[in-house]
């Protein structure tokens, strides 16, 4: 559980009523006990004898306010008047009135006001600049009365290290004894907090962390309520585990406005715990309002809502990626856990950054969360994200994440790795993997490990690190591939997975004319010699082709839309000469002719040359550019999209990552529904036994259309209302 434990977070408080108070005799007398009887500080040692004073969650600021106004009419001068119609305007969230009120009584010296007044200016509050040293200047004085939430707040400022003073957790653990000792609800909370954790050199004991939080929560104190609510949750503290006490002491929170108390109870209807009915919706709500409030832990169950488009959400991975950022900034382990995912699967709008995901896991597991423990293993253990080979360190944390009880799916993920390492090592033959093996070799960085990816693997029976483990080969040019195919079949794997360019379909087919080849390519797979006909594939290899005539034709005719005077289209290719070169460039020029147009190839190989082309498609007149899907062309995107805005040319791109990077316009294969079915129709496939000569080549029957409104403006074209309705996505 989170220590979001701040003192200092505010003096408000939520209204519930209390039945009014009796009226007696008009007299001053009776009017100054109204006062005490409905505002008075269960804290402040100056209130009169038999005044129990009022929590702040049982407070009712209409009440309170009348009966101390009407009091203050006949005390003026009384500080404790004061101090109680300040409590009262604070607790209405009339923050200037409640300052006005703190500063008068704290003139005259009253400690409770004095207290108060100090928080205001510690978080800035009620028209106040925020100054850390005059609220420290108030608690002093506070204190030095006696004042228990004085003392409180002065412990909290040792604690922090704040307003000048040293970082000192026995000083703290005395000034917040004496605040619990003398009835302060913070005091009993923070003291507990100090016993959960053994700070302050006492010794740690949950028993007594238990009863102070439980004499906090009898007050209504919310961050207590919390705390208790999580030691039922885990059985902590001589507590039994108890979901329906965890409940109860949860919605007391949430219903005081508290974030944890929030993000808790979301997480109880997330999954229908503790007597609630399951509700995706009601969490998300619950994680909203908490995330709002900028609780780390909500904004990263929020993003996990947005990733996989529960909670009534629309899945929307960018949405998500913001919310992690957040939560991971905060420090928060599952925020770091969760955007190291999207860095190393390349979604929401990130780069594939395998080195970012190890670095961002890596902050995670040393908070001790499982999942990022088993991921940053597997990163050691098939040496990616820039980290060395070493099973030495990935069994280390695997073992980690299996002693834990918190996530079991993540315990049982490494308990059964565990169990594969073992065997490997004390194997007759090092040689024999425990697990089949899926290796991939690809040009660039990108394996087709996305969450669809793995969802087809899943649906085909297959889990990563369960039943079946990766290892993957990756290069920034074509002449390194054959070396790395070699280096796969020499890991007996099961199946090979061939992506991103067809030289590594080649370099594999080189490598071995035995085991299972899968590729996912944009090019012929028949003319390139890689099957023998799409149905009867034939040999060792099938896949998926991605880019059929019939898309290319598509594309050309969406553009065409966007540029309906265009009689020229500029085709940016990768080179001249390489057959996949000439495929492409051939079959562009095919579905151009089909619709009446010319389209003038300009060949691209570096960026020297991006100039070059653009200033030689607008001498000769080309109307719009369609943007060959070439590897190459990935780390010359963005200077290929400021080209096309800059000169005022209507552009269809390869991949909605130029879209969303500021370019016009992308239709191509849904890219989700390729890697599910590369994972399921294919690799799993493969991985029961069936022969890949007996799996047809398959082409996507799932499209997607993304357009960008800025780009549209910024060239000076209106997108044409057939286009927005068919859209599948608009970029703002």
């Amino acid at each position: 559980m989170r220590d979001v434990l701040c003192v200092l977070q505010s003096v408000s408080v939520i209204a519930l009523a209390l039945p009014a108070v009796a009226q007696g005799p008009d007299t001053a007398a009776s009017l100054i006990l109204a006062c005490d009887r409905s505002a008075a500080s269960p804290s402040d040692t100056k209130r009169p004898a038999g005044i129990a004073g009022v929590p702040p969650d049982k407070l009712d600021p209409q009440i309170a306010i009348s009966a101390c106004e009407a009091a203050a009419t006949v005390a003026p001068n009384d500080p404790r008047i004061m101090f109680q119609l300040g409590r009262t305007h604070a607790a209405a969230k009339a923050y200037e009135s409640a300052r006005e009120q703190f500063s008068k009584a704290s003139d005259l010296g009253y400690p409770a006001a004095q207290a108060s007044l100090g928080v205001f200016y510690a978080i800035g509050r009620g028209g106040l600049a925020k100054d850390d040293r005059e609220g420290l200047h108030l608690f002093k004085l506070a204190a030095e009365q006696g004042d228990p939430y004085g003392n409180n707040n002065l412990g909290f400022f040792y604690e922090t290290g704040r307003g000048g003073l040293p970082k000192d957790d026995v000083e703290a653990a005395r000034l917040y004894k004496f605040a619990a000792d003398n009835g302060e609800s913070w005091g009993h909370y923070n003291l507990g907090r100090f016993y959960q954790n053994g700070r302050g050199g006492l010794t740690q004991n949950d028993r007594e962390a238990a009863r102070l939080f439980r004499l906090a929560a009898d007050q209504g104190h919310e961050f207590a309520e919390v705390a208790l609510g999580y030691f039922y949750e885990t059985g902590r503290g001589g507590l039994p585990k108890d979901d329906l006490e965890a409940v109860d002491y949860y919605k007391r929170a949430a219903e005081q406005g508290n974030a944890s108390g929030r993000n808790n109870l979301g997480r109880f209807y997330l999954s229908g715990r503790g007597g609630l009915p399951q509700s995706d919706e009601e969490a998300a709500r619950l994680y909203r309002l908490a995330a709002d409030q900028g609780h780390a832990a909500a904004q990263a169950n929020l993003g996990f809502l947005y990733a996989t488009g529960r909670g009534g959400l629309l899945r929307d991975d960018r949405e998500a990626v913001r919310l992690y950022q957040r939560a991971a900034a905060q420090g928060n382990a599952g925020g770091q856990n969760n955007l190291a995912f999207l860095y190393e699967t390349g979604r929401g709008g990130l780069p594939l950054d395998e080195a970012e995901a190890a670095r961002l896991y890596r902050l995670a597991a040393e908070q001790g969360y499982p999942n990022a423990q088993n991921r940053l293993a597997m990163f050691y253990e098939l040496g990616r994200g820039g980290l060395p080979k070493d099973i030495g360190e990935a069994t280390r944390l695997y073992k980690l994440a299996a002693e834990q009880d918190r996530d079991p799916d993540a315990k049982l993920w490494a308990s059964d790795v565990l169990t594969r390492l073992t065997a490997s090592t004390s194997a007759p033959s090092p040689s024999v993997p425990a697990l089949p093996l899926v290796a991939f070799l690809s040009l660039g960085n990108r394996v087709p490990t996305s969450p669809a990816f793995h969802r087809g693997l899943a649906e085909a029976g297959f889990f990563e690190g369960k039943n079946v483990r990766f290892e993957f080969r990756a290069s920034p040019s074509n002449e390194q591939l054959p070396a790395l195919a070699a280096e796969l079949i020499n890991s007996r794997p099961s199946v090979i997975v061939a992506t991103n360019s067809p030289i590594a379909v080649d370099a594999a087919r080189a490598a071995t004319s035995t085991v299972p080849i899968v590729f996912a390519t944009n090019v012929d797979p028949v003319a390139y010699g890689f099957v023998e006909n799409l149905h009867r594939p034939g040999g060792n290899v099938t896949g998926i082709n991605l880019l059929s005539d019939e898309l290319i034709g598509k594309r050309l005719s969406l553009l065409l839309e966007m540029a309906p005077d265009a009689r020229k289209i500029a085709y940016l290719s990768g080179g001249a000469g390489a057959p996949i070169y000439n495929d492409l460039r051939a079959r562009t020029v095919d579905a151009g002719r089909a619709l009446g147009r010319e389209i003038i190839v300009l060949n691209v190989r570096n960026t020297r040359d991006l100039q070059t082309a653009f200033t030689a498609l607008v001498e000769r007149g080309a109307g719009a550019v369609i943007v060959g899907g070439f590897t190459s062309f990935v780390p010359m995107r963005d200077r290929i999209i400021a080209l096309a805005q800059h000169y005022k040319v209507p552009a269809m791109y390869p991949s909605e990552n130029y879209t969303r990077a500021g370019g016009l316009m992308s239709y191509t294969a849904d890219p989700s529904e390729a890697d599910r079915l590369l994972g399921y129709q294919y690799v799993g496939r493969l991985l029961k036994g069936i022969k890949p000569s007996d799996l047809p080549v398959q082409q996507p029957t799932k499209f997607k259309l993304v357009l960008n409104v800025k780009a549209a403006e910024d060239i000076g074209v209106d997108i044409p209302v057939t286009l927005q309705a068919i859209a599948d996505e608009v970029v703002d």
